[in-house]
């Protein structure tokens, strides 16, 4: 499976609209690549936070799916950087973690969607479906993907 990571540069990034995957587990990320693309949408996965900001800021994917932990910045942090750059990205969160617990605390509208693990497969493809065609909100300049 390719992944995009700072030293490989957008050649891996499609030409159209894409789902960005952030995940740092083979076993986790190959999957909802498999998913995205049976849906017919084009993906670039990412195992960190950082090159995921590297590959939005070569071209911004249409939505970013990510796991909540993962070494360096957890996707609380990456939501967060991508919200002040990009605030109308659509970010999806996928997690294993127990969200009541107070380390995992999630703020409100950092994110478009939250799906627990074990994935809702059906769900999960619906909110992809829906974001990846749903016009852009808001007006144009930065911070439009």
């Amino acid at each position: 499976m390719e992944v995009y990571t700072r030293s490989i540069g957008t050649m891996t990034l499609p030409e159209g609209p894409y789902v960005l995957l952030v995940d740092d587990e083979d076993a986790s990320v190959g999957p909802l690549r498999d998913l995205v693309r049976f849906a017919g949408f084009a993906s670039v996965a990412t195992r960190s936070a950082t090159d995921a900001l590297a590959c939005c800021f070569h071209r911004p994917p249409r939505v970013v799916v990510t796991d909540l932990v993962m070494p360096g910045q957890d996707g609380r942090a990456l939501a967060r950087r991508i919200r002040r750059r990009y605030p109308v990205l659509p970010i999806v969160l996928i997690t294993g973690q127990n969200l009541e617990h107070p380390d995992w605390t999630i703020p409100p509208d950092l994110f478009e969607a939250i799906y627990p693990k074990p994935l809702d497969f059906e769900r999960f493809i619906g909110t992809i479906e829906r974001l990846m065609v749903a016009p852009r909100r808001g007006g144009t300049g930065q911070g439009r993907p």
